[in-house]
């Protein structure tokens, strides 16, 4: 599972350098198309590099979340769990310690399941909240355009 959590990682990263590849071959077509609406179009780059920012760490949080699940030992204290910031931080109050294992009370694992499964709800509806915004901001950069167009058809008539 930890290299798949690294593939998507790895696959985030071709995507963006061919995404960059693109931009720096296309940079005078797209110059000018950015500069023809420049305040929309500066409003869904800015979107755009949250968004990526945000998707990224939470991919990263993800991973170093699951590193520190999958090094857990019965047998050990649960150290991985106690540097955890995130997702697994109350994890390590949960367990208690019984013969020199180290296991989950039985009514917090439920509990626990369910406040895993908020947090990475929440961070997948903010990922969808950004798709959608900067769908409809690229909708909103084409009907400005076309109603820039139309003025200036009237005009000439």
């Amino acid at each position: 599972m930890q290299s798949s959590l690294n593939q998507y990682l790895l696959r985030v990263g071709i995507f963006l350098i061919l995404l960059f590849v693109m931009v720096v071959f296309l940079y005078p077509v797209l110059q000018e198309a950015f500069i023809s609406n420049i305040f929309i179009n500066a409003i869904i780059i800015f979107t755009l590099i949250i968004g990526l920012i945000y998707n990224i760490y939470q991919l990263t949080i993800v991973t170093n979340e699951y590193g520190s699940l999958s090094s857990f030992n019965i047998h050990k204290s649960p150290h991985s769990f106690i540097n955890s910031k995130n997702i697994l931080k109350n994890i390590s109050l949960e367990l208690k310690e019984l013969d020199g294992f180290y296991v989950f009370k039985s009514s917090s694992i439920s509990r626990l399941i369910e406040n895993v499964d908020l947090t990475l709800a929440s961070a997948r509806e903010v990922s969808r909240y950004l798709v959608g915004l900067l769908v409809f901001l690229g909708l909103l950069g084409t009907f400005w355009g076309l109603l820039k167009t139309i003025g200036s058809v009237g005009v000439v008539i």
